[in-house]
């Protein structure tokens, strides 16, 4: 019979879904980013997330009840929804490709975020997470718009540069 993996008090089991079958798999916390131990197999991917330069950013501080009027104002009747522990990634990709996304009146940037507080369309639960498809327009603060979803970055995140197989690697 094969030895079960032993886990330390910073494995964590997360749910996965995968083919419409629900299974747990460890996770490892690194520096307040949490890794899928299955990603960190490819080491090129570790070494993006972990050790490639990033930016702090900040986020909004303000209430919900805030936030929804800002909306209200900016972006009257577009779907929003309200995300913690962000990160918005900046595609690496060659130059050709990025321009080509340009060219379309998107920006080369996705966002991921571990944490959903609110989706107003319901589409997210509280506490799931989220990928977002590329950008529309980032107000450099706190707001990130795609074609469908104005998301609203709340506390503190971070930007980083990352390959499409990076991004496209996590959940």
């Amino acid at each position: 019979m094969p030895r079960l993996p032993r886990f330390t008090q910073t494995d964590i089991f997360v749910r996965v879904k995968q083919m419409a079958i629900c299974f747990y798999v460890p996770i490892r916390i690194t520096s307040s980013f949490w890794i899928p131990r299955f990603l960190v197999t490819d080491s090129s991917v570790e070494h993006e997330l972990l050790h490639e330069g990033h930016v702090s950013s900040a986020g909004t501080s303000l209430s919900q009840p805030e936030i929804e009027a800002l909306l209200a104002e900016r972006f009257p009747r577009r779907p929003y929804c309200l995300v913690e522990d962000w990160l918005i990634f900046h595609v690496d990709e060659p130059q050709e490709s990025l321009d080509r996304v340009r060219s379309v009146g998107l920006q080369p940037m996705f966002l991921y975020s571990h944490c959903v507080n609110y989706d107003s369309e319901g589409r997210f639960p509280p506490g799931g997470w989220v990928r977002s498809t590329l950008c529309k327009t980032y107000d450099g603060v706190c707001m990130f718009e795609t074609r469908n979803t104005v998301y609203v970055l709340v506390g503190p995140g971070r930007e980083q540069t990352a390959s499409l197989k990076t991004i496209f690697s996590l959940c």
